[in-house]
This record gives C-alpha cells, sequence and structure tokens, in this order.
C-alpha cells in the first residue's frame, strides 16, 4: 500500500493511535490508503501543510469544503 505524501508533518499521522480505536481504521483507510481523499491531505494541497489545522480529522471533507471553494 502507498503511504500519504505529507505523512511527515501530519499531526494525524504522527499521534499515538490505538490499534482498537476508529482512529486507527482511519489511518488504515487514509495514510496508507487513498489519501488523496483525506481531508488533511486535501487541505494541504490547496494552502500548504503549516495551515492544515490540527484537529483535522481525515474524514472531515465537510469540514473543510468551504474553505477550498472560497479559494476557487
Amino acid at each position: 500500500m502507498s503511504r500519504c505524501e505529507i505523512y511527515g508533518d501530519c499531526w494525524f499521522y504522527k499521534n499515538t493511535i490505538d490499534p482498537q480505536s476508529q482512529a486507527f481504521e482511519l489511518l488504515q483507510k487514509y495514510c496508507h490508503g487513498d489519501y488523496s481523499a483525506c481531508a488533511r491531505y486535501q487541505f494541504s494541497q490547496s494552502l500548504g501543510n503549516f495551515y492544515v489545522p490540527k484537529g483535522l480529522l481525515p474524514n472531515d471533507v465537510r469540514r473543510i469544503k468551504p474553505v477550498l471553494r472560497s479559494l476557487i
């Protein structure tokens, strides 16, 4: 499986995650899978890693859509 291009600077990826948690499923799905669908990755590609909100979860795409639309 591929690994996300921004994992080195990603707050979510660097967190200690319990393998029994839902967050671990997100890690597998986005960080080691389809990272192009990850909200953190999409935000990073639009504005840069520095501006990605720390608490943004990979599946929070609805939360970032208004921000990304405002850039267009």
